[in-house]
Parts: structure tokens; C-alpha cells; sequence
């Protein structure tokens, strides 16, 4: 038994060292993009970044449609039977095809009738097609066999790729949209990279019915709703500060330049819960979650102290000078932050072994209202300003948190 538990733990512990290598590769690359791209744009066109980023995300969500979570846990069931991979993989697939019909569609009646995205809409239309060809990607694949490692290289090859199209080529405002291009161009070919790495592992593409696609949706669809929720809650900030200033004002710039600094911070979250997932969804070993919980979370704590302290001079370090000012709506986003790590860690990997995750699921949905309703009535009032907008974006996380924890708490004795 305790041999077991240590092939699990080694395992686990394998597969975040390669999430957290594509995550500090994500880093290594981000110190020398976001910075460069902030210094070379103004900062009106660095807020149209960050708008388009924002609204995009939303469409991403919809062709993914939690996939991720609920194929994952199917393939880590059937991983030693390649004929059922095959057709779980394909199923998932044309689903993402139609549901990005669907979007496509969408986003063009937007761009039509919202003078908003009309006046920016081949920035945004760019960003929308790298957000069809990341959410196309397979990899629940390999998240289901436990071999992060794919992911990883194919990952951190395209960033690279993208990194150095846009040093070479994007020099000021006029040259932005080679940016999102290069976005496309490495993107794609990291989507035909990852079925190339199926076809080497002997999954093929299989025939698929309507009752499957009907049922892949239906399985998916809290994890969907959840999916959408979190993109609500990392979007509706942005796209409010769009609509009231404008995606090219200074106000959406500054805001969009802490929230990228932020979201760096909580790229350090999932590569340990997703690594930890399908292992806890086979072994259900509560003892290992402990211990991984509470010692990251002292880690985390530090961390967070730090960037508190040292927010405005990172601003000014990574950012540039004319970004001071974001400082202080970066210390706010952190308290979020924060809480973040055990919001995500209370949520599919201590709820999901259990048979709870509906409540992750409706955790995060409890959480877009809230985020919804407040940033209605700073509407309404007249008070969306990027401060009361960080402090909304923060409260999500701690929302989540609380319904994850309570849940956890509640059915507990299921642990044993």
C-alpha cells in the first residue's frame, strides 16, 4: 500500500513539474513580451490588447465547453483502451467544431450591430480565431493519460514562436496586428502538432453519431456552465471598462496592464491541482491532497505577501514607467489572487473523487453572479471606475472559495 502511494505521489509530483515548466516558461517568456509590447504600444493600444483578450476568452470558453474537466476523467477511466480514446477524442472534436460554428456566428452579429467591436474589428476578429484554434486543442488527451510532458514542449515551442515574431516585427501601433497573427500562425501549427502526437499513439479519428455528441454535451455541461462562469468573472471587468471608456483609453490600458500581472500569479495555480486531478480521481488519496495543500499554501502566502509589498515597483519594472499608477489596483487583485489557490484546489481536485463536483461547478456560478450583479450596479450607478472593478474581479475568487469550502466540509466523512 505504501509502495502505491508513492508511485502516486511521484507521479503527481512528475506531471506539476512539467505543468510548472511550462509555467515558468510562460513567465520567462511573458518578462520579455508584456514588457516590450507595453513600452512599444501606447498604452490606449495596450488596453485594446487586453479588451480583445477579455472578450475573446468568452468564445474560447463556449468551443471548449469543459471538456477539459469531464473528458479528462473519461479518458483517465479508459486509458488503456485505445479503440474507446479514440472515439472519446473524436466525439469531443466534432462537438468543438459545431459549438465553433456556433460562436463564429455569434461574434459576426456582435461585430455587426456593436459599434464597439465594428471600430476595432480586425484586431478582434484575430484574437477570436487564435481562440477557435486554442480551444480546438486535444488536450484532454493527455491531462486523462498523465503525461503533461506533450503539453508542455508542444506549448512553450509556440510561445516561443510567437515571442519572437512579435520582437522582430511589432515596432509601434501600426505594426500591432502582426501580434495577434503570429498568435494564429503558432498556434495552429501546435494544434496540428498535438493530433499528430495522437495519430503516433495510435488513436484514430472514428465516425461519431448525434446521440454521442448529444450525450459529450450533456456530460460536459456543468463543467461547461463553470468553464463560462470563470470567463465571465476573468472577462466582464474588462469588457464594462471597454464600454465605458473605450478599449483604447488610458483607464482600460492601466487596468489591463495589472490584471496580465495578476493572472501571471495565478498561472502558478493550476499546474499543481491539474497534475493532482486525475490522480485523485483514481486513487482518491486525501492524505496526499492534505499535505499538498498545506504546504503549498504556506508557499503561496509568501508570495503573495511579496508582490503586496513590491506591487507598484513591479509595475514600473515590468510595465514601464507611465504604469505606476496600476500599483495600487494590483495589491487588490492579489488579496483575490490569494485566495485563488484554495478556491482552485477545494474545487475539482477535493470535490471531483467524491462525486460533488456539481458543487465546484455551481461554485463558480454563484460566484459570475455576484460578479455580475456588482458590476451592473456600479453601471447603473455611474461607478465603474478600474478600481471598484479590481475589487469586484478580487471578491470572485473569494466567493468561490467559500461555497468549494463549505462544500468540501459538508460531505467530508465521504473522504474516508
Amino acid at each position: 500500500m505504501r509502495i502505491t502511494q508513492d508511485k502516486t505521489q511521484t507521479r503527481v509530483l512528475k506531471n506539476a513539474l512539467f505543468l510548472y515548466a511550462l509555467t515558468f516558461s510562460n513567465y520567462l517568456i511573458g518578462l520579455l513580451l508584456l514588457p516590450y509590447l507595453s513600452r512599444v504600444l501606447s498604452v490606449e493600444k495596450f488596453g485594446v490588447i487586453g479588451f480583445a483578450t477579455s472578450f475573446c476568452l468568452v468564445f474560447q470558453m463556449v468551443v471548449e465547453y469543459g471538456f477539459q474537466l469531464s473528458t479528462t476523467a473519461t479518458i483517465s477511466v479508459h486509458r488503456d483502451d485505445k479503440a474507446k480514446m479514440s472515439r472519446i477524442i473524436s466525439t469531443m472534436t466534432y462537438t468543438k467544431l459545431l459549438l465553433a460554428c456556433v460562436a463564429s456566428a455569434v461574434f459576426l452579429a456582435f461585430a455587426m450591430f456593436v459599434d464597439m467591436l465594428r471600430g476595432h474589428f480586425v484586431i478582434i476578429l484575430l484574437f477570436f480565431v487564435d481562440s477557435i484554434a486554442k480551444a480546438l486543442l486535444p488536450d484532454a488527451y493527455f491531462r486523462g493519460i498523465e503525461r503533461m510532458k506533450d503539453i508542455t514542449i508542444r506549448a512553450v515551442s509556440a510561445k516561443s514562436g510567437i515571442l519572437v515574431a512579435t520582437l522582430l516585427f511589432v515596432k509601434g501601433d501600426d505594426t500591432l496586428i502582426i501580434y495577434p497573427v503570429s498568435m494564429i500562425v503558432f498556434d495552429t501549427i501546435a494544434l496540428l502538432w498535438a493530433f499528430s502526437l495522437l495519430k503516433r499513439d495510435g488513436l484514430k479519428a472514428t465516425g461519431t453519431t448525434m446521440r454521442e455528441m448529444l450525450e459529450a454535451l450533456k456530460d460536459s455541461f456543468w463543467f461547461f456552465i463553470s468553464r463560462i462562469s470563470v470567463s465571465i468573472n476573468g472577462s466582464l471587468g474588462s469588457i464594462f471598462l471597454g464600454m465605458r471608456y473605450s478599449p483604447e483609453s488610458v483607464e482600460m490600458g492601466l487596468y489591463s496592464g495589472a490584471t496580465k500581472l495578476s493572472s501571471a500569479g495565478e498561472q502558478m495555480i493550476p499546474p499543481l491541482g491539474d497534475a493532482l486531478y486525475p490522480s485523485m480521481v483514481n486513487k482518491k488519496d486525501y492524505r496526499l491532497f492534505y499535505r499538498i495543500v498545506l504546504r503549498g499554501g504556506i508557499l503561496w502566502f509568501f508570495a503573495c505577501a511579496l508582490v503586496e509589498v513590491l506591487a507598484t515597483p513591479l509595475c514600473v519594472l515590468i510595465l514601464g514607467g507611465q504604469y505606476a499608477s496600476a500599483g495600487g489596483f494590483l495589491r487588490i487583485l492579489m488579496v483575490g489572487v490569494f485566495f485563488g489557490y484554495f478556491s482552485f484546489m477545494f474545487g475539482y481536485p477535493a470535490l471531483s473523487p467524491i462525486g460533488k463536483a456539481a458543487w465546484a461547478n455551481a461554485a463558480i456560478m454563484v460566484s459570475a453572479i455576484v460578479n455580475l450583479t456588482a458590476c451592473a450596479v456600479l453601471w447603473l450607478t455611474g461607478n465603474i471606475t478600474p478600481l471598484t472593478v479590481c475589487v469586484v474581479f478580487s471578491s470572485t475568487n473569494i466567493t468561490t472559495f467559500i461555497v468549494r469550502f463549505s462544500a468540501f466540509m459538508k460531505f467530508k466523512n465521504l473522504t474516508r
